[in-house]
């Protein structure tokens, strides 16, 4: 483990990752800072994986109809239906997006909490759709 970060600026990937949000560096600076910071199992996992990926987001409704949508998705449907339906439960404005995204968008892949959570593009994604609680049939919490 390094001592020192790489760059001026603290360990962007923690930044990053808690912001949930660009936070002003360059984008390439960011993105050779996410993958010094993923372990040789998640490049393996982000190289293993299609060219296009379907990928999952646990949020609120208000942002399918805000001008950005968050850069934390996840491969797995549950971890999404986690945070949509259970980790914020007293909210009922929460839905789980579905889309698309090619997999040369997918910047990082953190598999270390269980998450299966990749940081994208938001720009690039495609066949967004999504759920609501209400539509949903059998929530198993």
């Amino acid at each position: 483990m390094r001592l020192r970060p790489k760059y001026e600026h603290e360990n962007i990937l923690e930044r990053y990752m808690l912001t949930n949000k660009l936070i002003g560096e360059d984008m390439p600076i960011i993105i050779e800072s996410l993958k010094e910071y993923m372990t040789n199992e998640d490049i393996e996992c982000l190289d293993a994986l299609p060219s296009e990926v379907t990928i999952y987001r646990g949020t609120d409704l208000k942002e399918l109809t805000s001008d950005y949508y968050g850069q934390s998705w996840t491969l797995n449907k549950e971890v999404a239906d986690f945070f949509a339906y259970k980790h914020y439960r007293t909210d009922k404005n929460r839905c789980v997006i579905k889309a698309t995204i090619k997999k040369e968008f997918i910047y990082g892949y953190v598999s270390s909490r269980g998450e299966s959570e990749c940081i994208i593009n938001e720009f690039h994604l495609k066949n967004i759709s999504y759920e609501t609680i209400q539509e949903k049939k059998e929530l198993k919490l």
